[in-house]
């Protein structure tokens, strides 16, 4: 990857140069944000880009939360959850105690983010993009997906960001992408047994 990019980390989108466009050389774009806002300018023909001024708003806050507030805090939990796994094995069980109080602290920080969520959700807004399906939600799978498949989240206690995160799976697009990459484990990241 560091041959496509210098950070040698996903996401990184290339795009070769197309006849009759404005691009006209290679592009290499990285970073989750601006990769979706790539394709969402570029392929959406508009089905993306929200209807209202306050939609837009809305779009732009989500996806900024999404991309910090929350990936940074589900990210954090993650880390410290597989460092015991990562450790050498005698000292395996002095980190699982040490990770294990971090993790319970730091998956107590997800609860404000995760009521914000829930509250913003509702029958006229169900993404969080607004009306309709937009960025914001593209870039709040990959957090809550995190935050779901390793135990983080609870959609008992959450049922409307529940409900979204079956609407964003549902997606025929959504779909056909873990068919043809394979899937993902992301309870199995980072190496655990």
């Amino acid at each position: 990857m560091k041959e496509v990019f210098p950070l040698g980390k996903s996401p990184i989108l290339t795009v070769d140069p197309v006849a009759n466009s404005d691009v006209t050389e290679k592009l290499t774009i990285a970073e989750s944000r601006v990769v979706i806002k790539y394709i969402a300018d570029n392929y959406s023909n508009g089905v993306w880009i929200p209807d209202t001024a306050s939609d837009r708003m809305r779009d732009d806050y989500w996806t900024e939360f999404a991309n910090s507030t929350l990936g940074s805090t589900v990210m954090l939990v993650m880390i410290f959850d597989i460092i015991p796994s990562q450790s050498p094995w005698l000292a395996r069980p002095l980190m699982s105690v040490i990770s294990k109080s971090a993790v319970v602290q730091i998956s107590g920080e997800l609860k404000r983010p995760y009521e914000l969520m829930e509250a913003a959700l509702s029958e006229s807004t169900p993404w969080f993009a607004g009306k309709k399906l937009g960025m914001a939600d593209f870039n709040m799978s990959w957090p809550m997906d995190l935050a779901s498949q390793r135990g983080y989240f609870d959609g008992a206690k959450y049922p409307k960001i529940k409900a979204w995160l079956d609407r964003v799976h549902a997606r025929p697009a959504y779909k056909r992408a873990l068919q043809k990459g394979g899937g993902y484990n992301l309870a199995a990241f980072g190496g655990e047994d």
